[in-house]
């Protein structure tokens, strides 16, 4: 059996399962083997790219698995490809997407030698924000609020551990994005608390539903229907800003 090598880094971008997926894939595997191939990177010490958690059981259970290589030339290249693939799943949540988009866009400003600011959200980096927003259907605030995210989850995930960013990710903990990056600055007992209670990290008035939300929820959809049927620059611009103001409209809602 090919002994395979786990970058934390890599696996980290890959949504944890819950208990209750890893058992039953688990059991699967036993039952059926391991029928989809691991995913490595070429020459790198066949790195894992995907199949993190199909590489364990195969392992505690002497399965055998197939590999597929792929050869790409950086590691921005081994992430931006791991991003990718996981944002083709259709079961993420749209904290695990924000995670996601962050870390692309953190990423690849690292490789270009770019300082993300936490402060971002004035829009002095665009070029990166602006390229990636377009490419996943949201405005460049949108990418430069989910870099904000992705760090502040990685923070905690240092203090607190793998199982308090599982937590968040998957929605198990009802934090919003904007309480995630103040519990990010919490003491380590601290942040376990709230965390583990699932609450705010302060009293706040309830979140608005109903009828405001869904109405913006959807002109997003028809705009960015529009949006994609022009080529024009200039309007494509005025239809950018107006997708701003709808992210901050749905920020109060």
């Amino acid at each position: 059996m090919d002994t395979l090598t786990i970058d934390p880094e890599f696996e980290g971008l890959c949504p944890a399962l819950t208990p209750e997926e890893f058992n039953n894939l688990e059991q699967h595997i036993i039952d059926e083997g391991c029928r989809d191939p691991i995913v490595t990177w070429a020459n790198h010490a066949d790195t894992i790219l995907d199949g993190h958690n199909r590489y364990r059981i195969c392992t505690r259970w002497d399965k055998p698995f197939k590999t597929k290589a792929l050869k790409l030339t950086t590691r921005e290249d081994a992430v931006n490809w791991i991003i990718a693939n996981q944002l083709g799943r259709r079961n993420l949540t749209e904290k695990q997407k924000e995670y996601l988009r962050g870390k692309r866009y953190l990423a690849e400003k690292k490789a270009h030698g770019g300082d993300h600011e936490s402060s971002s959200q004035n829009g002095n980096l665009p070029k990166t924000a602006e390229r990636l927003g377009d490419e996943y259907g949201v405005s460049k605030n949108t990418i430069l609020r989910n870099a904000d995210f992705a760090e502040a989850v990685d923070k905690i995930e240092k203090t607190s551990g793998p199982e308090a960013k599982a937590a968040i990710l998957s929605g198990q903990t009802k934090l919003t994005r904007r309480e995630v990056q103040k519990v990010a600055d919490l003491p380590a007992v601290e942040q376990r608390q709230v965390i583990d209670a699932g609450g705010s990290p302060e009293k706040k008035p309830p979140k608005q539903t109903g009828k405001g939300a869904e109405e913006a929820k959807e002109i997003r959809k028809k705009l960015l229907r529009f949006a994609s049927t022009l080529n024009t620059r200039a309007v494509r611009v005025m239809l950018r800003v107006a997708r701003e103001t709808l992210d901050e409209i749905e920020e109060t809602l």
